[in-house]
């Protein structure tokens, strides 16, 4: 009788192209970040395009909001920052807490950053596609079926303008308890130059020139100044559409940081990358 059974099964699968029932997909959560894609106008998606989740790739950008961290002792908390991609600049994060009655009534967790794109003309991304991000039982991370949104870059003209965009999207879930769930993003697109030439300034405490070198910053690269020096200059030359721009930043050795026994400040170059990006590379001066 089993037997018979499985053979009439297969014939039915055969004959009539009946198909056995798959399982269904972990079904989504609420959303835990967000995963951008920079395109130009009359770019298309392949038929069930999902792009992959890669903090580092070159390919795409985003975030994940909150994570839960656990201790060794085994308390939970609540952290930001942990997968945030390079070019997001200028980050802000931020929690607020909405209470009636003594009771919390919605928590709001918020995140901002800069996108710096290229300011020449038609070199910035034209569309951004956005997607939500979900966290499966596994933890690991994974992008909508489908886009969220496009933001029609192009339409804001800002390399024409040298100004910027923003961008915006927010999602809330309603609790079984009362308690609603709200998030929300801000981006914000800002046309800076392609940057040319890093040069490195030393003054002494008279503010006396003292050194000049010319430097191709790679991410993380350190910088010794000399004996003397109180004061470092970084000189940054761009070019936008044919003309030059230099901007300095001033750094002393009395706003110095601590860090492990180093005396030291940061500054960020915003070179360009691809798709009309900036990749900011970090630069450590040493006093």
């Amino acid at each position: 009788m089993r037997k018979l059974s499985i053979f009439t099964l297969a014939l039915c699968l055969l004959l009539t192209g009946c198909q056995l029932a798959k399982p269904e997909a972990e079904a989504h959560g609420d959303p835990v970040g967000v995963w951008m894609e920079m395109h130009k106008e009359g770019d298309s998606l392949q038929e069930g395009y999902v792009p992959t989740v890669d903090f580092e790739s070159t390919e795409g950008l985003g975030l994940i909001l909150i994570e839960e961290e656990i201790s060794e002792e085994g308390n939970k908390s609540s952290v930001f920052g942990t997968h945030v991609s390079g070019p997001l600049m200028d980050r802000a994060f931020g929690t607020h807490t909405d209470m009636k009655d003594d009771k919390v009534t919605t928590i709001t967790s918020s995140f901002g950053a800069t996108l710096y794109v290229d300011g020449n003309d038609g070199a910035a991304p034209e569309e951004v596609w956005i997607w939500y991000v979900y966290e499966d039982s596994k933890g690991n991370y994974y992008a909508g079926d489908k886009p969220q949104d496009i933001f029609y870059l192009r339409h804001y003209s800002i390399s024409q303008n040298g100004g910027a965009a923003t961008y915006k999207t927010s999602y809330r879930t309603e609790g079984d308890i009362g308690q609603a769930t709200e998030a929300s993003y801000s981006f914000r697109f800002e046309a800076v130059g392609r940057l040319e030439r890093v040069r490195i300034l030393e003054f002494n405490d008279d503010f006396v020139r003292t050194s000049s070198v010319e430097w191709e910053v790679k991410d993380g690269d350190e910088y010794q100044v000399r004996p003397g020096t109180e004061y470092v200059v970084i000189q940054e030359t761009s070019m936008t559409n044919g003309q030059e721009k230099t901007y300095d930043t001033v750094y002393s050795v009395a706003n110095a940081i601590d860090y492990d026994g180093q005396l030291a400040q940061y500054h960020t170059c915003k070179y360009m990358g691809q798709n009309g990006l900036v990749i900011p590379r970090a630069l450590k001066i040493l006093f």
